[in-house]
């Protein structure tokens, strides 16, 4: 991977940079990894289907379950409750619909080949910048 030149776009020397972490750095090894990923839950689901390892991976799940209700934090799951009645489509659905007919009602951004900026838009802008000229 190519770092980047001592020299920032105003022309002085930038700061030294720090070298990124190649996250899929290795082509081979990340599709070794999917694909034993894939396979195990391949597996997993046929194994679902087989009344005697349904009770095995049950109890697995059930350990899985106990060990992440005894790291939770009291404030942390008071914002995850809140943040979960906040994605509700109860509450989402009238938001989207509200925004979605704001923005119909609103006049175009852009009209007759006109688009404004502040109180100006840009002909008149340009006009302006031609009279200081």
């Amino acid at each position: 991977m190519r770092t980047r030149s001592g020299m920032s776009l105003t022309g002085l020397p930038s700061a030294p940079q720090d070298q990124e972490h190649a996250l899929l750095a290795a082509p081979r090894r990340d599709v070794a990894v999917t694909t034993v990923v894939v396979l195990l839950t391949a597996t997993l689901f046929a194994a679902v289907a087989n009344h005697t390892a349904l009770t095995h991976i049950q109890r697995l799940d059930d350990g899985w379950l106990r060990l992440m209700i005894s790291g939770r934090s009291a404030p942390l799951t008071a914002t995850a409750m809140v943040f979960n009645v906040l994605g509700l489509v109860y509450i989402t659905l009238p938001v989207r619909i509200a925004i979605a007919v704001f923005l119909a009602m609103r006049p175009p951004m852009v009209a007759h080949g006109r688009v404004h900026c502040g109180r100006r838009n840009v002909r008149d802008n340009d006009r302006h910048a031609e009279r200081n000229l």
